[in-house]
């Protein structure tokens, strides 16, 4: 008895450990990618493998070099003259062969579509784009394969030969599959020989009751492994991974050596577990009748010094094992059973008292299949087994329900404390990039507020003069126009224009800073929340709860809307009394400039707007101010003289001529010099700063009864670490259903 599990106890271990990922992926509780991906990649694994021991037989994979007699080989295993043979290649398509009751072939053919996917793949190899089977012609491929080694690439000539077979081939394809009862030579050769037909057949499997003694097997006869032809080295490649023995048939009379395409193919065919194809190979030496002599010593010696050139090859690249080669002579096998006419090799090796190899070959077969080969399967489904039991261990280890609270609160304090270190770290990388980028980046608060002023007040205002100056004639005459006196008329509408200005330019002011300041104060929030919280969604409850946390950190360090509203007082006001509140030449503008005379001039200084060469009523600011001097040499006047001066409207046209003038040049004082004096991006950028730094001494704190951040984690953490918390904490149907899994887990600890 095999010391092995047989293929059917393996699968009973597959199906038992696959029902348990059947179980685990019903209940859908696995939550990351990563834990998903590796979970299909096992449970893929397991629905292959379980496929492939289902069917108890052993798969063998007849190869050979071309030519070698691997049909006629496969000829005396089904002791039956059916697959075809010559000593040109002679196979295009693979074929199977299994025992049964009756003789039948069944022969499928490829769908258009299944045509087209095989034929886009070679076009693929040539890094042909944009073409298809029905619409490549031989001239434009010629045209499209420019570089050599396209030109040299056995794809062309696997492109080439299916063009030139187009309209054959189109006959044969979506044709429905065909079943032989008549089993002959003549009728499969064509599905296997001529490429116009082999080419479109999917599968061949020919079903035999002459396959005597090979019932547990399956044997695929495949293309000549050293084929030029692409498909058919793709096709042997395959079937040597996926067969459990793997028999290579090589040709005495062609010499010993294997080519370089053999070798590299031999050596380069592992399974997935890297096992090595050396591992479950017999080598056949096939025509030892060829070219022997006569006598039976010298035939002997032949035969044996051929093998040992043969085997030496093979143990050089590392692709034979010990007593796995057999020479054989197929043909003499089939003459001596009277399959196929003639008796001249059979009586030939008779005579030499040379085996033809059958016997000693099914013999190694046997031992090979219920031992080296289930050998190589062993090992390979217990990779298997034991990647799949290492993540139910995992499974069991990270899912059971069945621990105490005391383990659940230790497991959430880890988590707690695990989310911090994340949070934490993550934070302080993103809190420093803003502080930088809030230092560097010009927030243009200082163009805006210009802006604002310009378009919303002083065009405003302009505006409404008119207005201003008809409703001071109606109120100040009784309804009796043009009798108001022209200073009557200024005092009106200079008194309308300050009440209605004042407090709006510093709203503007403000809101523009207010605006920009709660632009920055979300981004900065929107950084916390999303280090928080990931890719995760909250609700809006948490958010506000976050929000609130978030201001009680930073809302002592924020200048509010009106704290910016001194700043902007300090330099606008006396201006802004001077040149709005009374008209030129009165005494009350020149009460008003005395009395704002040292802030005004102070700002000037402040400014670098104040001409060291000049007095102080000679500059021509404190000229516009006080008379509107527009390029008037007044230079060494006295202050009396610059009243004497001015330009007093004697009519209302002069009065919103003055009044505009007024305004424009207050416009020009506070753009210029009131918003540079204010510096109001300094504090707002401070202010900014000074938050950040908040935040980032809030997580110097890790202790949760003191740190607002550590304990909105901590009372969040369901939230924040959904899938790691859903693992502490799972609702009693899905806490049965896992304990059943993990009962059958540990169940399959012994496999």
């Amino acid at each position: 008895m095999s010391k092995f599990d047989s293929k059917k106890r393996l699968y009973e271990k597959v199906s038992k450990i696959r029902d348990v990922f059947i179980d685990i992926n019903e209940i859908s509780i696995l939550k990351t990618e990563e834990e998903l991906e590796k979970f299909n990649k096992i449970n893929e694994k397991l629905n292959e493998w379980t496929n492939r021991l289902q069917d108890d037989r052993f798969k063998i994979a007849l190869i050979g070099t071309t030519s070698a007699g691997k049909s006629t080989f496969a000829n005396a295993l089904l002791q039956n003259d059916l697959l075809p043979e010559d000593d040109k290649t002679t196979t295009y398509t693979s074929a199977s062969i299994e025992s049964s009751n009756e003789d039948k072939v069944v022969i499928e053919f490829y769908t258009e579509v299944q045509f087209e996917e095989r034929f886009q793949d070679l076009l693929k190899k040539l890094k042909i784009e944009n073409e298809s089977f029905n619409n490549l012609t031989l001239s434009t491929l010629q045209n499209i394969l420019k570089e050599d080694w396209q030109q040299e690439s056995s794809y062309k000539f696997e492109i080439e030969g299916i063009l030139k077979d187009r309209e054959n081939i189109k006959n044969y394809i979506n044709k429905s599959t065909l079943i032989l009862n008549d089993v002959t030579k003549e009728n499969i050769r064509p599905y296997i020989t001529k490429p116009e037909i082999a080419r479109v057949v999917k599968k061949i499997t020919i079903y035999s009751s002459k396959f005597k003694g090979m019932r547990e097997l399956i044997i695929y006869d495949v293309p000549g492994f050293d084929s030029p032809t692409q498909l058919h080295k793709e096709q042997a490649a395959k079937f040597m991974k996926d067969s459990e023995v793997v028999v290579l048939v090589h040709g005495y009379g062609l010499g010993s050596d294997l080519n370089e395409a053999q070798v590299n193919m031999l050596k380069s065919t592992k399974d997935e577990f890297g096992s090595l194809l050396s591992n479950k190979m017999i080598v056949v030496g096939n025509k030892i009748d060829k070219e022997i002599p006569n006598d039976e010593m010298e035939a002997k010696e032949k035969i044996k010094k051929l093998s040992k050139d043969l085997t030496d090859d093979l143990k050089k690249y590392n692709v034979y094992k010990e007593n796995n080669f057999i020479p054989v002579s197929a043909r003499g096998f089939l003459e001596s059973e009277g399959i196929i006419q003639g008796n001249e090799i059979a009586d030939k090796l008779k005579s030499l008292n040379i085996s033809n190899g059958f016997e000693e070959f099914h013999n190694r077969l046997k031992e090979v299949v219920n031992s080296d080969a289930l050998e190589v399967l062993n090992r390979v489904v217990d990779k298997v087994l034991a990647e799949a039991k290492d993540f139910l261990a995992s499974f069991a280890k990270d899912y059971n329900p069945k621990f105490d609270e005391k383990k659940k609160l230790v497991d959430t304090i880890s988590l707690i404390d695990k989310e911090w270190d994340r949070f934490k770290e993550e934070l302080i990388y993103k809190i420093d990039s803003k502080q930088n980028e809030i230092i560097n980046n010009n927030y243009e608060i200082k163009e805006n507020i210009q802006k604002q002023v310009s378009e919303n007040w002083i065009k405003g205002i302009s505006e409404k003069l008119k207005d201003y100056i008809s409703k001071s004639e109606i109120e100040k005459s009784g309804g009796k126009a043009n009798i108001v006196d022209p200073t009557t008329i200024n005092d009106y509408v200079r008194d309308k224009v300050y009440n209605e200005s004042l407090e709006y330019i510093i709203k503007l002011s403000t809101d523009v800073i207010d605006e920009k300041t709660k632009i920055e104060i979300d981004c900065i929030f929107n950084i916390l929340k999303n280090t928080i919280f990931g890719t995760t969604s909250s609700d809006e409850e948490t958010l506000n709860e976050l929000r609130d946390n978030f201001n009680q950190i930073t809302e002592q360090f924020r200048y509010e809307k009106n704290s910016y509203k001194p700043l902007i007082n300090r330099f606008l006001v006396g201006v802004f009394e001077v040149i709005i509140k009374d008209r030129i030449g009165s005494n009350a503008r020149k009460e008003k400039f005395n009395k704002y005379k040292d802030d005004i001039l102070g700002l000037l200084h402040l400014t670098g707007k104040f001409d060291d060469s000049l007095g102080n009523f000679e500059q021509d600011i404190i000229q516009n101010i006080l008379i509107q001097n527009e390029g008037k040499s007044l230079q060494g006047k006295a202050f009396e003289d610059l009243l004497n001066n001015s330009n007093i409207a004697n009519n209302k046209n002069e009065v919103e001529t003055e009044i505009n003038y007024d305004l424009k040049k207050l416009e020009e004082i506070f753009n210029n010099i009131i918003i540079d004096a204010a510096k109001v991006e300094s504090p707002f950028k401070d202010s900014l700063s000074d938050q950040i730094q908040a935040i980032r001494k809030e997580l110097e704190n890790s202790n949760v009864n003191i740190s607002i951040l550590k304990k909105f984690i901590s009372n969040n953490i369901e939230k924040i670490a959904g899938v790691s918390y859903s693992k502490l904490e799972i609702d009693n149907e899905l806490r049965k259903k896992i304990e059943k899994i993990i009962e059958k887990i540990d169940e399959i600890k012994g496999i």
